[in-house]
């Protein structure tokens, strides 16, 4: 799991991950909020600044300076490998068990549109929220 400590992209906030845990803190307030479980990388994006992270292999989360832009659904049995941003775009290889496989999967890193993965078509943890 990671830790780290930085600044949310609204210039306001302090984002901090610690065993794993996103929580964005208001330092002014001394006030914190759970956002994500379990987040085990992070990719720093612009156009809006901020972040994508990997829930623990499953999922991708985008945040801004609004908040949480978008979360995939689950697009991984277990894993995530070769994970790269190419422009507008997150590509990456979803582990399957099933037939023991990577299986190739793309995700607009403007909308949380997805392509591919190894999980299947539902969102059965009803993590997905799509940008407008």
């Amino acid at each position: 799991m990671l830790d780290c400590v930085g600044d949310h992209p609204d210039g306001r906030h302090a984002v901090v991950i610690s065993g794993g845990d996103l929580w964005v803190v208001d330092p002014n307030d001394r006030t914190v909020q759970r956002l994500l479980p379990a987040v085990e990388a992070a990719f720093e994006v612009r156009d809006p600044d901020g972040w994508i992270y990997s829930r623990q292999g499953l999922a991708l989360a985008r945040l801004g300076p609004a908040g949480l832009i978008w979360h995939t659904r689950r697009l991984s049995w277990d894993g995530f490998d070769q994970l790269a941003i190419l422009e507008n775009e997150m590509k990456g290889l979803a582990w399957s068990p099933v037939d023991d496989q990577w299986h190739p999967f793309r995700v607009d890193i403007r909308t949380g549109m997805y392509q591919g993965g190894s999980y299947g078509d539902e969102d059965s943890e009803g993590w997905e929220k799509l940008a407008q």
